[in-house]
């Protein structure tokens, strides 16, 4: 059986290296969902040839949901070290085998019955994460190896014949100042989901897909907003937009009514300032008397779970009708391989001739910062490392102005 194996792995080897050097000049894919994502993470178009030069040089890229069933295509990732194939169809790792830089790869969610090739991998250690397929045999990790292999989620296989729901996100927020549920998931049974928060009940889709829920009424409180099939499931709460009264210069306190195993992430203000303890909020009112927005996010565990934002108001006759400000209106947000795109007309920045770019994560860890120019407006770059999926908050300061925006990290 060792010997069948070994044959194998020098087969697959000498096949690969043979289709590099047919291809050294223009990739052709196998795999239509392996060439999108490569496109996508080299910046390319749907009719863009793919140069061998550029696959050459990548070392990290997610290829996750694509509905990628054939993966002969890492024969064009000689150097990749970190490979994210999850929920995928993939039933067959052989070809990544050869992959002698291969150090981290994530297997998650596919149609795998058996991995015990990887222990003939040419990497000298790899990092594999194997949860949500159908492997029953995991003798070989616990024989000698030239690979050392650490390998997660053994515990976490499927039966073919269970309902499963995996939600890789599922938080809430606040748009045109309407509460919202945003989601992405996975389910073998996905017809049988339904997203519930208060009077909205919707049929979930669960095939791998990012979608928005409005929620039908705002909610008076703090609301549970969650996914499930009547067995299994993921929740979250919606904090509804609200409105306060601060007089110029005073401080109030704000207590966010969320479980205890919940935090506060980002806060920020657009005028004001404010800060975060636990599940209180911290504002206080600009002496200048401009009314204001607070913006937070709450995670629970390192999980995102929402954005909500507070309205506040100096001026006590006015009515309590929450009013949508400069979120995501102003700045135009997109994120590719690395590097963050800004753009901002010059009128929203009140003509201010220099900006300040901060950009953060969304449990509120700062990533980067940067000042630039801002006379003609901001159409700039900044190198940001992120995962598809994520969520980056992106703050820019201009003459006492300030504008925030959220970029989804998508493909």
């Amino acid at each position: 059986m060792m010997e069948k194996r070994i044959l194998t792995a020098i087969i697959m080897t000498v096949s690969l290296t043979t289709a590099v050097s047919l291809s050294a000049q223009k990739v052709t894919f196998f795999s239509p969902g392996f060439e999108e994502g490569v496109k996508t993470h080299l910046g390319l178009t749907e009719n863009d040839d793919v140069p061998q030069q550029r696959t050459d040089t990548i070392t990290n890229i997610d290829l996750s949901g694509l509905g990628i069933d054939d993966i002969r295509d890492v024969v064009y990732l000689p150097n990749v070290q970190t490979l994210d194939l999850s929920f995928n169809d993939i039933r067959d790792v052989t070809p990544l085998l050869p992959l002698d830089s291969l150090h981290n790869v994530d297997l998650r969610g596919n149609q795998l019955e058996d991995v015990n090739v990887l222990t003939f991998a040419s990497s000298d250690s790899m990092v594999v994460s194997v949860a949500y397929n159908y492997i029953k045999d995991f003798s070989s990790f616990f024989l000698p190896s030239p690979c050392r292999i650490s390998i997660s989620g053994m515990s976490a296989q499927k039966d073919r014949n269970a309902v499963y729901i995996d939600l890789h996100q599922l938080y809430a927020d606040i748009e045109e100042g309407q509460p919202v549920v945003k989601y992405r998931g996975y389910s073998n049974m996905e017809g049988n989901a339904y997203l519930d928060c208060g009077t909205t009940h919707v049929r979930a889709v669960l095939d791998g897909s990012f979608n928005t829920v409005r929620i039908n009424d705002v909610p008076a409180s703090v609301t549970e907003a969650g996914i499930t099939n009547g067995e299994k499931g993921e929740s979250t709460y919606v904090v509804p937009p609200v409105q306060y009264y601060v007089p110029p210069g005073k401080t109030k306190k704000v207590a966010i009514r969320l479980p205890d195993d919940y935090r506060i992430g980002f806060a920020s203000a657009m005028y004001g300032t404010v800060s975060a303890n636990g599940l209180s909020l911290s504002y206080t009112a600009p002496v200048s008397g401009e009314e204001d927005t607070v913006f937070f996010s709450y995670y629970k565990g390192q999980r995102l779970k929402g954005f909500s934002q507070f309205y506040m108001t100096t001026d006590a006759s006015v009515a309590t009708t929450i009013q949508q400000t400069g979120v995501d209106e102003s700045l135009g947000l997109s994120w590719q391989d690395g590097r963050l795109f800004v753009v901002c007309p010059q009128g929203a920045l009140d003509g201010c001739a220099e900006a300040v770019i901060t950009v953060w994560s969304a449990e509120g860890k700062l990533l980067a910062t940067e000042k630039v120019d801002a006379s003609g407006g901001i159409d700039t770059v900044l190198n940001v490392v992120g995962k598809r999926g994520n969520v980056l908050i992106v703050q820019v300061d201009a003459c006492g102005k300030r504008l925030i925006g959220k970029c989804l990290l998508a493909k």
